[in-house]
């Protein structure tokens, strides 16, 4: 009966918080919605629920590797916003390959972390504090700015799509704390960082609002990314 509550908790909060922060970021401007898009949602049921199901010891470990994770999640957006400048367009086949190019930068970057992020604490602090700003510098595009882009007014969401986007958050929630025991801390802290939120938020945008959009709001994300690193860094300790 435990594990059942536990399961529904995990559908209703997931569900409630993309669906509550792409609302938010298709009323808002495009600098809203990518500081939004940054903020530890996924990444804070994850953590929450591995140290729910798996223990407070394996969640804080789980958190340490969540800091250079940022760096996996920002592989993602830096991928998917090359290619939607490269394809310009609005279309499905340009969104799917955005993605898939974003995922897989994603995977890349959480494999090298894991192999070759240096053991100490002064050599992760190194890496993270090179690699935001070294993100945040290669996510400009000085051709799109905060007062020539702005996002289309949203007309009522069908609720086939709000139930599309809770079910892809839930079943990333759920994935990442079902295997949680069997790839351990590591790839669990890393995992929680997997672009929950700002993969469906990302995707409607962008089909609404075309390429020009994309990079600004990963632009605006990098900063609210540091949120996920204080927040991480609360939870470890």
């Amino acid at each position: 009966m435990e594990a059942i509550l536990l399961f529904i908790i995990k559908i209703v909060l997931s569900s409630a918080m993309v669906i509550g922060i792409t609302v938010v970021a298709e009323k808002g401007n495009p600098r809203l919605a990518g500081v939004l898009m940054g903020f530890p949602l996924g990444a804070g049921l994850a953590l929450f629920f591995l140290g729910v199901e798996q223990g407070t010891a394996f969640a804080s470990q789980s958190a340490l590797w969540s800091i250079p994770g940022v760096l996996a999640m920002l592989a993602f957006c830096l991928g998917y916003s090359k290619v939607s400048l490269f394809y310009q367009g609005r279309s499905l086949p340009v969104i799917a390959l955005c993605t898939t190019v974003g995922i897989i930068c994603y995977f890349s970057a959480a494999y090298l972390l894991q192999h070759f992020l240096p053991e100490t604490t002064l050599g992760r602090t190194a890496t993270l504090l090179i690699g935001i700003p070294l993100f945040a510098l290669l996510l400009r595009n000085p051709s799109t700015n905060v007062t020539s882009t702005t996002i289309s007014p949203s007309a009522s969401t069908k609720r086939s799509v709000l139930l599309a986007r809770a079910g892809f958050a839930s079943s990333i929630i759920i994935i990442i704390t079902a295997i949680a025991n069997s790839v351990g801390p590591t790839w669990s802290g890393l995992f929680a960082t997997f672009p929950t939120a700002i993969l469906p938020s990302v995707l409607i945008l962008h089909r609404k609002n075309g390429s020009n959009l994309v990079p600004l709001l990963f632009r605006e994300t990098t900063f609210g990314m540091l949120a996920i690193v204080v927040f991480a860094i609360a939870v470890h300790f």
